[in-house]
């Protein structure tokens, strides 16, 4: 888990991008924000940046393991942060990324053969097809990715 905080912006900073466009590396991340804001995330099909409500809520994105564990079915959610009139106070976020062990072999899940908890007959087997996976694939472990 970690804490996040940005320091208030000075005056003139009202179009600031505070954290470039990234996705995150993890399988699920999970985050709590303050009342402050600035989360914006990307919408694919519109081609825009929406803004996140800075409500008391939990939020969840979808991460790179995630993305590469579906066959690219479920895409990793692209986001950034950006500076609002509400920034000349400190931003603070409270973020917990769920990822796989070290040790892991991140492949597409349609890859598993029955062998490996993953029959032909199950639903994730139905809905994820590699024969109609959204990019090529190599696998990996999932500690070549992660920062040491």
């Amino acid at each position: 888990m970690e804490i996040k905080k940005y320091p208030a912006l000075p005056e003139g900073f009202s179009e600031a991008v505070r954290i470039e466009d990234h996705s995150d590396l993890s399988t699920l991340t999970i985050l709590i924000q303050d009342s402050v804001g600035g989360l914006q995330a990307f919408n694919i099909e519109n081609d825009e940046w929406i803004d996140i409500p800075a409500l008391p809520k939990v939020l969840v994105n979808s991460g790179d393991f995630l993305r590469d564990l579906s066959a690219g079915f479920i895409p990793s959610t692209r986001h950034r942060v950006v500076a609002t009139p509400e920034n000349r106070l400190d931003r603070t976020s409270c973020v917990f990324f769920v990822s796989p062990n070290w040790h892991s072999q991140i492949e597409p899940l349609c890859a598993r053969s029955s062998s490996e908890n993953l029959s032909q007959e199950s639903a994730v087997a139905r809905t994820i097809s590699c024969e109609n996976a959204r990019y090529d694939f190599e696998p990996y472990l999932a500690g070549d990715r992660m920062p040491a």
